[in-house]
């Protein structure tokens, strides 16, 4: 008895508190059909003929107790009350619907927010769900969660195409103002790098990357020996340095000083740019 009343009052505690999901539902139906099978033992120790209980007597849950058993077991009335019992839990259990719990919406992960727009979203905010999220400038993402400490949650690098995290951002575990200064100091040391090497003589700069591409191509022809660039690539290698030796820009198979001037210039602009960007924020904290 004690079995079977421990299983029926684990039945109504899952009923009180309510499913949400069909798994759920079907557990608290095993607990009764658990309960049932103690109540079926009960009414063969109270002497019910052995051909009665394994023939007759519903066996395969709580879901067949009814009318046929209520009769079978009117010989054994503890037996028959505790049928009517599990009986009357079944039919609550069988009214009561499976209640899923609300998708959770997140209206944060706005992954290409630039550092105004977020800022004015709040360098940290409470979400729809409740969660405080906030911005990392170190990655320039938005929407990632905050522990009591005001500290945000691990995060990596979005691959394109990828379709997860690489890595381990370096805004991990700081707060977003810390993310701020180290973004700005960043975006500081790469301007100062690039003016540097806008004011140095880029030819001596450009022989410099050449040499390094041409033994990076080695190692590759060495790994990989069906990757040969042939006699043809080879002599025009040796052409383009000629020629940057003697002050020219024709190349082809390394960069010249036009491309690296172009492409700093356009690198150094971006880090301006991102740079003004962070200062007006901070100034704005």
């Amino acid at each position: 008895m004690k079995n079977k009343a421990n299983t029926i009052e684990a039945a109504r505690a899952a009923i009180s508190a309510g499913f949400t999901t069909k798994v759920e539902k079907k557990a608290a139906k095993d607990i009764l059909d658990r309960a049932w099978g103690v109540v079926r033992s009960q009414a063969l120790e109270a002497g019910m003929p052995h051909d009665t209980f394994a023939w007759e007597l519903p066996r395969d849950g709580a879901h067949q107790v009814g009318p046929k058993a209520f009769r079978l077991l009117a010989s054994y009335p503890a037996a028959l009350e505790a049928a009517q019992l599990v009986r009357t839990v079944y039919l609550e259990l069988k009214a009561t619907e499976v209640v899923k719990k609300a998708a959770k919406v997140d209206d944060t992960k706005m992954r290409d927010m630039g550092p105004q727009a977020a800022t004015t979203a709040g360098i940290d905010y409470i979400d729809m769900n409740g969660d405080r999220r906030g911005y990392c400038y170190c990655c320039g993402r938005i929407g990632f969660k905050l522990n009591d400490a005001g500290r945000l949650s691990r995060h990596g690098y979005t691959r394109p195409g990828w379709g997860y995290d690489l890595g381990g951002c370096s805004g991990t575990r700081m707060t977003p103002e810390q993310t701020l200064d180290v973004a700005i100091e960043w975006h500081g040391q790469n301007i100062e790098k690039l003016e540097g090497l806008l004011a140095t003589d880029l030819f001596a700069f450009s022989l410099t990357q050449g040499r390094r591409a041409v033994r990076s191509q080695r190692t590759q022809r060495t790994r990989y020996s069906s990757q040969t660039k042939g006699s043809w690539g080879r002599n025009q290698t040796a052409l383009d340095f000629r020629n940057l030796r003697q002050g020219s820009d024709d190349v082809r198979q390394v960069s010249g000083p036009k491309v690296w001037r172009r492409m700093l210039t356009t690198q150094l602009e971006q880090h301006q740019g991102q740079l003004a960007a962070l200062e007006e924020v901070k100034a704005g904290i």
